[in-house]
């Protein structure tokens, strides 16, 4: 490929954070229909209770830093990642409580650190909701 072109890495953030449930974040509509409703979800291992469910997926959570060295080895200069809106607000709701925004500390902080980790390596992240 010429120098010039750029190409990355992309995730949804269902897919690969898991710790669905730690450090404030609350339920997301996914978790709550795949808790709820378990075999309506295909599943490539069925001896697996979390294979149908994003709880753990691929722990990218508490792994980021070693997915994102091993976009570094492939070259990746540019990273799309989803935000989880349920990690920011737990209970769903952005809302303002006495002029302050009811924003996870927890949550914005791991994702203040998945960017700076990316910056670190010369990957330019691209964040979606």
């Amino acid at each position: 490929l010429p120098s010039s072109f750029k190409w990355g890495a992309a995730t949804a953030a269902y897919q690969v954070e898991g710790a669905w449930n730690e450090e404030g974040r609350g339920e997301s509509v996914w978790d709550h229909f795949t808790h709820l409703y378990p075999k309506n979800v295909e599943s490539g291992d069925r001896s697996n209770p979390n294979s149908t469910n994003g709880n753990v997926a691929c722990d990218s959570y508490h792994k980021f830093d070693e997915d994102i060295k091993m976009m570094k080895i492939m070259n990746a200069n540019h990273y799309r990642f989803s935000i989880s809106w349920s990690r920011l607000f737990p209970d769903g709701q952005a809302k303002k409580v006495d002029g302050k925004w009811n924003v996870n500390e927890k949550g914005a902080a791991y994702y203040d650190m998945v960017i700076d980790t990316l910056l670190e390596n010369d990957i330019i992240p691209l964040a979606t909701l």
